[in-house]
């Protein structure tokens, strides 16, 4: 037998809670099963990416592809500040 409704309800349409149907899919963040599976079956080790990494910026360079300023960029970029103010800056 379905709950009363209160007066104020009279006439609409009650859907159920939507909640009713809500599992555990785990901590947001964790590996699951498919996580795992994909880890297991990745092509490259971390060292050999950067390996890899390592070689093609050598075949940049000597296709001349890379900028010789490619490599003396710093790692972090400078401060958004007023130091910037006058100068110019090529993105690429």
């Amino acid at each position: 037998m379905a709950a009363r409704q209160p007066e104020y309800l009279k006439g609409a349409i009650v859907y159920p809670s939507c909640q009713a149907g809500v599992t555990n899919l785990g901590q947001l963040g964790t590996k699951d099963k498919d996580a795992l599976d994909v880890a297991q079956r990745s092509l490259f080790s971390a060292e050999e990416l950067e390996r890899k990494a390592e070689a093609a910026i050598q075949r940049r360079i000597q296709a001349g592809i890379a900028d010789a300023v490619e490599g003396l960029q710093p790692d972090e970029p400078p401060a958004f500040d007023q130091q910037l103010v006058g100068k110019r800056l090529e993105m690429g």
